[in-house]
């Protein structure tokens, strides 16, 4: 196992999670190497029968270790802004295994997206445009840059993925995406917009997805509007199905991929029989369990109703507990003998919403002990902020017995770095 408790104390593969925070301290993220290999190789397999495509999804974990790590397994990236793009290209993926989403692309990103930055960086393989508007901006920059954009719809399939509602993004009240009818229109009329050529259509409807009939719904919308692209003399040669499949977090266990995969055939066989090129872009379930949060334990304190495990971090580094009321397992790094006691794990911040976990049932923790939360590799750090100017936690990959620093903790002097004095200057009035 990846992560598992030898003679009391918990180790990260071989190498025990206590030498690891003598060196580097608290707050910081532990990494399994071996588990996100395993997770990228389970997902390739299962969707390799229908020939699909991972664009891994750099939102979940973009750390350019991580990235090198998958980039290894085979895997593409999906991006959502500039920045992630630059972290895929610094982490050495190809161009042409780029996809780049995001609802709100600037005419900067895009440009960048089409290689035209000052840098020449390869074009990315395909963007998918979120709004007809931004099917406009993408046409124009194409057109006056002398270069043709590869791209894809993404349509709002209004499908529910029965997932919490700011993790819903498939139903038409959602900012994601745009109708149907109008990506048939655009396909219709794409020949007023010569700088992109439309190749297929998008979907993702929201992340975690626990059941896969709700993504094979998804897919077979896909399906049925890419047969209606097609009646108007439209081609459509690729799918992208996005990704959100679920990660179980202790409270319930996760189908596994390939339950997706057999019912992304079954919805949409037709699409693979004829070669229509399926992509798909899975973050969390490859990353989640590969990672771990540490926090130190700073003091101990009982209240009339409750008792408190207060930590160096909290949603801070973790958000997901207070943005969702996620469930994640905590256990001490170490326990200690004794009767259990329900004790709720929370952070430094001033919000009464900055906890871990919460009435969990812990062994005795005193201060100067460690608390891992586990299920903590996706939508950790990169949702980590700096709020109550706390510095973001360090970032350790640990791969068999050795183990080494990812992403150096922030110093107080980094949360000031970039504050300067104002440059004054006057305001004429016109007239």
């Amino acid at each position: 196992m990846a992560f598992e408790r030898r003679a009391g104390a918990l180790w990260a593969e071989q190498v025990a999670i206590e030498a690891i925070i003598a060196d580097v301290g608290t707050p910081l993220f532990i990494y399994s190497a071996s588990l996100i290999r395993e997770q990228a190789r389970a997902v390739r397999t299962a969707f390799e029968p229908l020939g699909a495509e991972v664009r891994y999804a750099v939102k979940a974990n973009s750390n350019l270790s991580v990235l090198g790590l998958l980039l290894a397994e085979g895997c593409g990236m999906d991006v959502v802004s500039g920045g992630e793009l630059l972290r895929a290209r610094r982490a050495g993926c190809a161009g042409a295994d780029i996809c780049f989403a995001g609802v709100s692309k600037s005419e900067t990103e895009l440009r960048s997206a089409l290689g035209l930055d000052a840098e020449g960086h390869e074009p990315v393989g395909l963007i998918n445009i979120e709004s007809a508007s931004e099917f406009q901006l993408l046409d124009r920059i194409a057109r006056e840059a002398g270069v043709r954009a590869s791209a894809l719809l993404r349509v709002n399939p209004d499908v529910d993925a029965k997932t919490h509602r700011f993790t819903t993004t498939g139903l038409t009240d959602s900012k994601f995406g745009i109708d149907p009818s109008e990506a048939l229109e655009l396909f219709r009329t794409a020949d007023l917009f010569p700088g992109v050529e439309l190749l297929g259509l998008h979907a993702h409807i929201g992340s975690p997805i626990h059941e896969p009939a709700q993504y094979a719904a998804a897919a077979g919308r896909l399906g049925e509007l890419a047969s209606c692209v097609r009646s108007i003399g439209r081609d459509v040669r690729i799918l992208n199905l996005g990704g959100g499949f679920a990660h179980g977090y202790g409270t319930s266990a996760a189908e596994p991929v390939s339950a997706y995969a057999d019912a992304v055939r079954t919805a949409i066989g037709d699409e693979i029989e004829r070669g229509t090129r399926i992509l798909i872009e899975p973050g969390r379930v490859i990353t989640a369990g590969g990672g771990l949060l540490v926090v130190g334990v700073m003091h101990v304190k009982d209240n009339v109703h409750r008792s408190f495990a207060l930590c160096d971090a909290g949603m801070n580094a973790l958000a997901r507990p207070a943005l969702y009321e996620a469930h994640h397992r905590v256990e001490p790094v170490r326990n200690r003998t004794g009767a259990e006691r329900l004790a709720d794990v929370a952070g430094p911040l001033c919000e009464s919403s900055d906890f871990l976990a919460r009435e969990r049932p812990l062994p005795p923790i005193e201060a100067g002990d460690a608390i891992a939360v586990f299920d903590a590799g996706a939508y950790g750090m990169s949702m980590a902020s700096n709020y109550n100017e706390h510095p973001k936690p360090a970032e350790v990959l640990v791969d068999g017995d050795r183990w080494g620093v990812v992403r150096e903790r922030q110093s107080f002097d980094d949360l000031i770095r970039h504050d300067r004095p104002p440059v004054w200057r006057s305001h004429e009035e016109k007239s």
